[in-house]
């Protein structure tokens, strides 16, 4: 059921779902066994089923329930329930700010938080060739026991779609300069559906061409595709991923398994750790801090 809800009642309306969003628990993605599990930032399942015939490794693509609607909830809630010993094994390689919410860092085997130096200011987002980069890096230097890879993609900014209709500092988040990000412009009319819809699946195909590059590149026998979640475009008053969200818009992701294997056709870009971009810009670039 697509719906707007006055601005005024908006937050109150997010607020009231939020209870029994949280009573819809989802599945973690630690509950199953994997060698290699690639994060699609804000992917809807109906969208990778649409470009799943032209990527071989998609190949009868399924779904889940996502544990919740937004990145910092689902980060806090993915490694707060996982078991010890699945985080002592696993290496995590994430393009998303978000990723400072894991509970304790500690527990894993490493961590890098590539958004810290990989960050591309005038796109305002991490290219997804830095994590493939990253993570080819540190599978074939370390040989952790799981790798957990968030790329950034088909999250906002949608590139490159977005470079043809610039909307201030290179992204659409709600940022001092005022621009509005994609959701926002969408909910107001000056965007339509589907203007949003193809810029959002051009941005999935932009980060699957790496995913095909990354499977070419790294030795995996379990291999699983998935996302945190995913986005409204209407449906329920929802536009983007309001937190504690309950319907499936938001909740229901894609659930892929394959396999990779390290052919040797890639060699990874070497990156400096150094970056003069503060956290709050890189969120407030995706849309999440106004």
């Amino acid at each position: 059921m697509k719906l707007k809800v006055p601005d005024l009642l908006e937050p109150i309306y997010y607020k009231s779902l939020h209870p029994i969003g949280n009573l819809r628990r989802g599945e973690n993605i630690f509950d199953t066994n994997w060698d290699l599990c690639l994060i699609l930032d804000a992917c809807r399942f109906d969208l990778l089923q649409e470009v799943s015939d032209e990527y071989s490794f998609l190949s009868n693509p399924d779904s889940k329930l996502s544990v919740d609607s937004k990145t910092d909830a689902w980060t806090r809630k993915t490694f707060s329930r996982a078991d010890a010993h699945s985080l002592n094994d696993t290496a995590y390689v994430s393009a998303n700010p978000f990723s400072q919410e894991i509970p304790d860092e500690s527990q894993l085997d490493s961590i890098d938080h590539v958004w810290e130096y990989g960050w591309d200011q005038e796109g305002g987002t991490v290219p997804p060739r830095v994590i493939t980069d990253r993570a080819i890096q540190k599978h074939r230097s370390d040989s952790p026991e799981s790798l957990l890879v968030h790329y950034l993609q088909p999250h906002v900014p949608f590139i490159p779609w977005e470079q043809k209709t610039p909307l201030g500092r290179g992204n659409f988040g709600l940022n001092g300069d005022g621009a509005n990000d994609t959701w926002q412009r969408f909910r107001n009319s000056e965007l339509s559906l589907s203007e949003v819809w193809k810029g959002y699946r051009e941005n999935l195909r932009y980060v699957l061409d790496e995913v095909k590059l990354l499977l070419e590149n790294v030795d995996a026998e379990r291999v699983v595709i998935t996302s945190d979640h995913g986005n409204g475009v209407g449906e329920w008053g929802i536009y983007g991923h309001p937190i504690h969200m309950p319907f499936s818009c938001v909740r229901k992701v894609p659930w892929v398994t394959t396999t990779a294997e390290d052919r040797g056709t890639h060699m990874p870009q070497e990156y400096e750790a150094a970056s003069e971009t503060t956290t709050t810009e890189k969120l407030r670039a995706l849309g999440y801090v106004g």
